[in-house]
């Protein structure tokens, strides 16, 4: 989610417009396992170099990667009913077509609102995942 920013500031209105924040082949997803893998591991990299992690990471960079973190981390809370019915809803949809995906995650928006769980509206979410205006 470390891509989100970026996202926002091409103002992403659709479901189908964040695909790129979980494309595995995405150049930003190389980018972060390079810097976890630099900064966990000591290595021997290209020509004989050593990477070790005092000496790639600065405190500016760690305290960047942790700013990120929390702003990403704030949000609501995730009442246990939200998950079981992601589970319920969304789950059994995985490595289905896309429309069977989106179907799945419109019902579970559907029953997020039963439930009382969630404020937005059906309407501008199902926009959102069908990429309608």
């Amino acid at each position: 989610m470390w891509i989100s920013p970026e996202l926002a500031s091409k103002e992403c209105k659709s479901l189908e417009s964040l695909r790129l924040a979980t494309d595995p082949s995405a150049e930003h997803t190389g980018i972060l396992d390079q810097l976890k893998q630099v900064s966990l591991y000591t290595d021997c990299l290209g020509d004989k170099h050593w990477s070790e992690p005092d000496d790639v990471i600065d405190s500016d960079l760690a305290k960047s990667i942790v700013a990120i973190a929390k702003l990403l981390a704030k949000g609501d809370e995730i009442e246990v009913t939200e998950i079981e019915l992601w589970i319920e809803h969304v789950r059994p949809s995985y490595g289905r077509p896309l429309p069977e995906m989106k179907d799945t995650l419109k019902q579970w928006w559907q029953a997020m609102h039963v439930h009382g769980l969630k404020v937005n509206e059906l309407d501008s979410f199902e926009q959102f995942v069908d990429g309608a205006p």
